[in-house]
């Protein structure tokens, strides 16, 4: 399957089959393939929490008002998002001036042009969210392309499942991903807005 095959053929699935598993193996490499995702000044501000037992995905399920895909997929992938841009930015921009991409004194702007870029709590999460969701969006290509299927979550109770997760200071929920393989009982896709009225050339006009 190729990248535009995947692309149009990929959809996010509501009727996974109950009791299937995924090996350790499979879900490693979706998260290598995710991590191949870009991201501002290469700082990867994710993480990916996998939830594989039955009891804590039906405990998702209630806390994400009781949609099925969270308990019958065979596995939760969260997709974490890390509001702190500086926690590894010293160590990669160190690799990108051993690599020839910085030198030392861009390095060091970088490092301070972090605090500009990101120096209110709002760009901080809107950083880490979009970022984040690049690498989500990766995930599910991948999953699509070895045969499995996807669905991603945003209907959940946020402060609840932060809770129950028991998410840290600096990181916040992007969604979650139900990951497992399709039934076959989907829907054709629903119609996607016609092309002139999402797209435009130089201006809103």
């Amino acid at each position: 399957m190729d990248v535009i095959e995947a692309i149009e053929t990929r959809r996010s699935c509501h009727n996974f089959i109950p009791d299937r598993t995924i090996s350790r193996e499979t879900i490693e490499r979706l998260i290598e393939l995710a991590c191949l995702a870009p991201s501002s000044f290469n700082l990867q501000p994710w993480k990916f929490l996998v939830i594989l037992d039955e009891e804590r995905r039906q405990k998702i399920r209630e806390i994400s008002y009781n949609q099925k895909q969270a308990s019958e997929s065979s596995a939760l992938v969260i997709v974490l998002a890390d509001t702190r841009p500086e926690r590894y930015a010293e160590e990669i921009f160190a690799n990108w001036v051993e690599q020839g991409y910085y030198t030392p004194d861009r390095a060091e702007k970088s490092l301070s042009g972090l605090q500009y870029a990101y120096g209110t709590d709002e760009a901080r999460v809107a950083y880490a969210m979009r970022n984040s969701s690049f690498a989500a969006q990766n995930l599910m290509l991948a999953a699509h392309g070895m045969g499995l299927a996807t669905c991603p979550m945003i209907g959940f109770d946020k402060k609840k499942l932060t809770e129950y997760l028991g998410v840290g200071d600096g990181w916040v929920i992007s969604f979650y991903i139900a990951l497992g393989y399709p039934s076959g009982k989907e829907k054709e896709r629903l119609a996607r807005l016609p092309l002139e009225r999402v797209l435009a050339f130089e201006t809103l006009e």
